[in-house]
């Protein structure tokens, strides 16, 4: 696996603070969201906002949810609602390991359990072969914080028995995975679609596709894949050279442009933004421009397939100073 997709499992368990924090400063700029369709969020306020984040890849493929939308309908219409047994967990079982092959076992399980133990996969980033156990977001975009844990036969255990060897670190990893007739049946077999929707996607997207936004997102981001990484003199301010440090998180001088914002406005959302307060700076002079990120600085943005670079003109002629006082 890539050392990327290694460090994303960590302090993962900060992802729904950040959706929390993320979603009041949309409301308080732009008001509900109305609709959602492919990468767009459409607003009370009649601003359309670009979104990267796609709760944290649960829109992976928009906000359309594709057939697996149909799938969930077509689920509760049957009335299979209920914690009994059906065959949705077994379907996206065997839907999981036809797209991995040569695992064992599919689990479902909160991601608050395994985030902190084992490493990530995203898709088209990261080669699982030969990894012993890894975790998923299903690309459904629905509200919840279900993931699936993919392994071995004698990697997981499910049980409390003592093991050693099991993974790399020579550690034992034990969760308590969901029952499988705890999960409500329409959202396994939403799940199961989103999986084979997914399979189409990595094989018909690719490199060229990717790079569309190269030139419009490159004065921000740098770009793995389809994954966004905001610049790393960005995330950690201090590298900054004192010359270069202004008082306004971005605009200044007379250069800047009417996007222009006072550092007070950025200042005092500093207690909820967390440690990294320059890069919850950043994020909210990006929502400022019509565009969610990542609130978590350890988990990319998404470049926003069905969109074009038209959408990113605000933010990039915008500037963001870097540095100032806290």
């Amino acid at each position: 696996m890539s050392f990327r997709a290694i460090i994303f499992s960590v302090e993962n368990k900060t992802n729904r603070q950040g959706d929390e924090w993320l979603s009041q400063q949309i409301y308080s700029r732009y008001g509900e969201i109305k609709r959602a369709r492919g990468p767009f969020l459409y607003t009370e306020k009649g601003v359309r906002l670009t979104d990267l984040y796609l709760d944290d890849g649960r829109a992976l493929l928009g906000w359309d949810g594709g057939k697996a939308r149909l799938a969930f309908k077509n689920t509760l219409e049957r009335g299979q609602t209920g914690s009994f047994a059906t065959h949705h967990f077994h379907a996206l079982e065997r839907s999981v390991l036809e797209l991995f092959g040569s695992f064992d076992f599919v689990k479902v399980c909160h991601e608050s359990e395994v985030a902190q133990k084992l490493p990530r996969w995203f898709p088209w980033m990261s080669d699982v072969s030969k990894a012993e156990s890894f975790y998923f977001v299903p690309p459904f975009p629905f509200a919840c914080d279900y993931v699936l844990v993919v392994g071995r036969k004698d990697c997981i255990l499910l049980d409390s028995t003592p093991r050693t060897n099991c993974l790399s670190e020579n550690t034992c990893f034990r969760a308590d995975f969901t029952a499988e007739n705890s999960v409500n049946p329409s959202l396994l077999a939403a799940f199961t679609r989103s999986i084979y929707d997914l399979k189409a996607a990595l094989q018909n997207r690719s490199e060229e596709d990717f790079r569309f936004f190269d030139r419009s997102l490159e004065k921000y981001f740098t770009r793995e894949g389809p994954y966004l990484f905001v610049r790393p003199e960005i995330i950690a301010p201090k590298i900054i050279a004192p010359e270069i440090i202004a008082g306004a998180r971005y605009g200044g001088g007379e250069e800047s442009n009417e996007n222009k914002v006072k550092s007070a406005e950025y200042d005092k959302n500093t207690d909820k933004c967390g440690e990294n307060w320059e890069y919850k700076n950043f994020v909210l002079f990006c929502l400022d421009n019509g565009v969610v990120i990542s609130p978590n600085p350890q988990i990319p943005s998404i470049i926003p397939f069905g969109a074009d670079y038209g959408v990113f003109r605000k933010l990039s002629k915008s500037i963001f100073i870097i540095g100032g006082k806290k």
